[in-house]
């Protein structure tokens, strides 16, 4: 496939808190929701995400994740 790197980092964000990989716009990203809800933005475009959902930021996109109730 061509992949050189594969990275996973399992993270926990409390209720109102911003994740926001410093990396994610020289790497495609994916966050997939384990738990609560909140909403995803790459680029400028908001995505709602609960348990069970996930989305993807390609290369060259910002990436921003929001807790609404934590984790």
């Amino acid at each position: 496939m061509g992949a050189e790197l594969v990275k996973l980092n399992v993270v926990e964000i409390a209720p109102g808190a911003v994740w926001r990989p410093g990396w994610a716009f020289e790497e495609e990203n994916t966050v997939a929701v384990l738990q609560g809800s909140r909403h995803g933005d790459v680029t400028g475009e908001r995505f709602p995400l609960g348990r069970g959902s996930s989305v993807y930021s390609p290369t060259g996109r910002t990436l921003n994740r929001r807790s609404t109730t934590g984790a």
